[in-house]
């Protein structure tokens, strides 16, 4: 490959071995030194997303990000949807994942399907959130924030 300045593509080269970021009509393609596509950036993706080479769980990449280039990978929510109906006992609601630290808010908003009342939360961990409701019988919508 030759040193140019080329407003299509962006070369990276490790140990020797070249490859390019290409923008080719609407889709950024990955290209070897002989400028013969790869893959697509968003097969590439879809490959980590679906348990392929470096698995990304519970990520979700869509193409307008990746052609941004605002692709991000930290898990800063946990939406658990509607809960309930919550006793009015501390109960324990688990999350899809273990989060890398202790959760400090969540939003709780009582939802009209159930019971009419508040919830609480009672406490908040690494694997899931403790919900108390004032009467048994409320659902609520519920976020977890880091």
């Amino acid at each position: 490959m030759c040193a140019e300045i080329r407003r299509d593509k962006i070369l990276l080269e490790e140990g020797g071995k070249f490859r390019a970021l290409a923008k080719v009509g609407d889709t950024i393609e990955i290209q070897d030194e002989t400028e013969t596509t790869v893959m697509t950036l968003e097969s590439h993706a879809s490959r980590h997303a679906d348990g392929g080479a470096d698995p990304l769980p519970n990520y979700s990449i869509s193409e307008s990000m990746l052609q941004t280039g605002s692709v991000t990978v930290n898990k800063f929510a946990v939406h658990l949807g509607e809960l309930g109906p919550i006793p009015d006992t501390a109960t324990e609601y688990s999350f899809p994942y273990t989060l890398p630290s202790a959760p400090k808010q969540a939003i709780v908003t009582p939802t009209t399907t159930g019971v009419m009342g508040y919830v609480q939360v009672n406490s908040l961990m690494t694997t899931g959130i403790s919900l108390v409701a004032n009467v048994s019988g409320v659902k609520a919508l519920v976020t977890v924030l880091l």
